[in-house]
């Protein structure tokens, strides 16, 4: 009786939580429930439960975007003003990176330094567009240059190297989270964003290393 109620609740968070993602009206977060919805499947299909619980979210998230489908579709519209100004400006970034990493390529221009030099780089620039790229990877080879990320990819590759197929549910967390990584920047710039990342990661490297006690016990 208590596993139906906390099954239920269950259910419930999450069809609320996938609608929530639905209505930020962000890619990026739909594409990370999409790819959360992939990850859970892949990690339980052998369940008839969650083939059944995979099915209800996808079938609660169909209902809730019908229901949204004019608005859902001026954001995979490009021929609204504000698409295309959005687009317009994700390449300037994107330009504006690419700049600043040629002015300093291996050392960097500094961690949380992306603005300031941006700014001083182009001092004409209105205040509203002195924001990072959107694009964590960029961001970091920008800030931190070539021989910042030759010690990154050193220290994860030790680190996978280490730990090998224990790694299951945390390269799983990278994949659901990658188009936050790849489409925005508040993972890597803002507190909250810093500390959401951190969380997710720890929840998901707990649940990793139960996972293979139980699988071994």
């Amino acid at each position: 009786k208590q596993w139906a109620l906390r099954k239920s609740i269950h259910i419930m968070c999450s069809i609320l939580l996938l609608a929530g993602l639905l209505v930020s009206f962000s890619r990026s977060a739909w594409l990370v429930g999409i790819f959360g919805i992939i990850m859970y499947f892949f990690h339980t299909y052998k369940k008839k439960s969650a083939l059944f619980f995979t099915v209800l979210l996808l079938a609660a998230v169909g209902v809730v975007g019908w229901s949204l489908r004019a608005y859902v579709g001026d954001r995979f519209a490009i021929t609204s003003s504000i698409e295309k100004r959005s687009i317009t400006e994700r390449f300037d970034a994107y330009n504006n990176a690419w700049t600043l990493f040629i002015h300093n390529k291996w050392w960097g221009q500094g961690v949380d330094n992306y603005t300031v030099a941006l700014h001083q780089t182009n001092p004409s620039l209105p205040g509203f567009s002195l924001q990072p790229v959107h694009n964590i990877p960029l961001l970091l080879l920008v800030e931190i240059g070539i021989i910042g990320i030759i010690f990154c990819v050193v220290w994860i590759g030790g680190f996978v190297y280490q730990r090998g197929r224990r790694l299951t549910y945390f390269l799983s967390t990278l994949f659901v989270v990658s188009p936050l990584l790849f489409f925005d920047h508040y993972l890597w710039t803002l507190y909250s964003g810093l500390m959401l990342f951190a969380i997710v990661i720890s929840f998901f490297w707990i649940l990793n290393f139960r996972f293979f006690k139980n699988f071994s016990a």
